[in-house]
């Protein structure tokens, strides 16, 4: 792999944000990166009611700083992390600045399950990309059939910079309790609410307290924070189990999500909705444990809490997998590398 391209990312870049993984890791394969936050700062109602009704008056001050930065400073690489505040004559007019332009983007590209998952922005822009990478092989699949853009599966990965950050942190225990972390949705509350399971603790965003009103289970295990850095990989690696919620258009596509090998990745026992896509990344009841419905996860959970030791057996070989078909997201970046090799 070639060392030395020069890169824009453009993407957002809060704690946890996917761009960060990408950023450090094709900094450690020696691309010069330069970031460009593009998401809007709305500090008011006023903005975000402006916004849905009509979101250029709000992105063309940020299109047109997108377009001089992209002029002023010849790339090798455009990346762009989604797109939704980018026009797609933005896209298509930074292209003309670079060799390569390209997009990840971790949700579906046209169709939208949820607000923020996507726009008429990101779906518009597809065609004018060199390389589109999903997360997914079916929507790979897919937006190459649909627009003829060389696409690519990156599935998503764990951050190995945080292992060796906290890893001497890290006590070997396995309490006799279950984790859920992840941000609020309808769905998710009311799966939860019906498992109705006093070793299950759930952290996330405010929603979870101010949304659930009605759901006394979640109101009594919700612990009303996030979970960050060191606390959050010291309790996927203790706790006997984290509990993953898929979305619908991963349960639709069969697909998965970040937890999927955040959890593994980082030393913990998955228990995760199935999908074909995760049991071929982690053996069934050797390296996760799936479930269906609320019934069955209560009936896993119940028989794990009574088997510490198949526990972290699980725990082990979900590490080692993870370890040995390359999982993090340095690995990602290199395989993503080796795909731009092939243009530049």
């Amino acid at each position: 792999m070639q060392a030395g391209y020069k890169m824009l990312m453009l993407g957002t870049f809060k704690t946890g944000s996917l761009e960060n993984y990408f950023v450090s890791g094709f900094l450690k394969l020696g691309f010069d990166v330069e970031v460009f936050n593009i998401e809007l700062d709305y500090k008011d109602v006023i903005s975000k009611i402006i916004n849905r009704v009509n979101p250029r008056f709000l992105l063309k001050e940020l299109n047109d700083k997108v377009i001089q930065l992209c002029k002023k400073k010849k790339n090798d690489i455009i990346f762009i992390c989604k797109g939704m505040s980018l026009f797609p004559e933005t896209v298509e007019e930074i292209k003309k600045y670079t060799k390569l332009i390209v997009n990840y983007n971790p949700d579906h590209p046209y169709e939208f399950y949820s607000r923020g998952s996507g726009n008429k922005f990101i779906e518009s822009s597809v065609k004018y990309y060199n390389i589109f990478f999903s997360y997914s092989k079916n929507i790979s699949v897919s937006v190459k059939e649909k627009y003829g853009v060389d696409s690519y599966c990156i599935p998503f990965g764990y951050d190995s910079n945080t292992i060796d950050k906290y890893e001497t942190q890290y006590e070997d225990v396995c309490i006799n309790s279950f984790l859920f972390f992840g941000a609020w949705d309808e769905g998710r509350s009311s799966f939860l609410n019906e498992v109705k399971r006093d070793d299950l603790e759930i952290f996330g965003d405010p929603e979870w307290r101010t949304k659930t009103t009605s759901k006394e289970f979640i109101q009594q295990n919700f612990k009303n924070r996030k979970l960050y850095g060191s606390e959050l990989y010291q309790k996927i690696k203790s706790y006997a189990g984290v509990i993953n919620l898929l979305r619908q258009q991963n349960l639709i596509e069969a697909s998965h999500n970040m937890r999927t090998f955040e959890v593994p990745g980082y030393g913990g026992l998955l228990i995760s909705q199935f999908t074909e896509e995760q049991a071929s990344f982690f053996t069934p009841d050797v390296e996760a444990v799936y479930f269906g419905s609320p019934e069955e996860l209560d009936e896993k959970m119940e028989f794990l809490k009574k088997n510490d030791q198949l526990v972290l057996e699980i725990k082990k070989n979900a590490l080692n997998r993870s370890n040995r078909s390359g999982y993090s997201y340095d690995e990602r970046c290199k395989s993503m590398g080796s795909i731009f090799d092939k243009y530049l």
